[in-house]
């Protein structure tokens, strides 16, 4: 996500809190759910983060299948995102928001219903700067947590 940009100036303590690091690893268990042999649903849950900033996610996305084939699939997806952002260091806190995901990925057999996937992902994400006592006029009312992802994965067919 594009956290870095982040910064909150605390003039009561001269204190300026900012957020480095804009790369995060976690992991997005999910299920999928198909209505046809290329449209399904996808629901997930993320987490991001581990020390200092963390970002929990919860998805429901829309995910049509162009290959309908045993050994290889490739697939568009994109729905809607909830997300919460927490980071104890900061004064003040964050609500959470909603945005939207949009993505593409594959599919390949591996070795009976196991597969490995792999996606690229656009999450368009920000949540809402709840400002503790004493903050200074620049500092922003909201944090950007959009950006570009990788997943992979393995995944269990059904």
């Amino acid at each position: 996500p594009d956290i870095a940009k982040f910064t909150a100036n605390y003039s009561s303590s001269a204190n300026t809190y900012s957020i480095a690091d804009n790369t995060s690893i976690g992991g997005f268990p999910f299920a999928r759910f198909n209505f046809t042999r290329n449209l399904g649903i996808e629901a997930s849950y993320g987490f991001e983060g581990s020390d200092g900033p963390y970002l929990e996610t919860w998805n429901a996305l829309l995910v049509y299948t162009f290959l309908n084939e045993k050994t290889f699939q490739s697939y568009i997806k994109g729905g809607l995102v909830y997300g919460q952002f927490e980071y104890e260091n900061l004064p003040g806190d964050f609500s959470g928001g909603t945005g939207y995901e949009l993505g593409a990925g594959f599919e390949t057999t591996v070795d009976g219903n196991i597969a490995f996937t792999m996606d690229i992902l656009y999450r368009d994400l920000s949540n809402k700067y709840n400002k503790a006592s004493g903050v200074s006029p620049s500092t922003p009312d909201k944090i950007d947590l959009s950006g570009f992802g990788v997943m992979l994965g393995l995944a269990a067919r059904f």
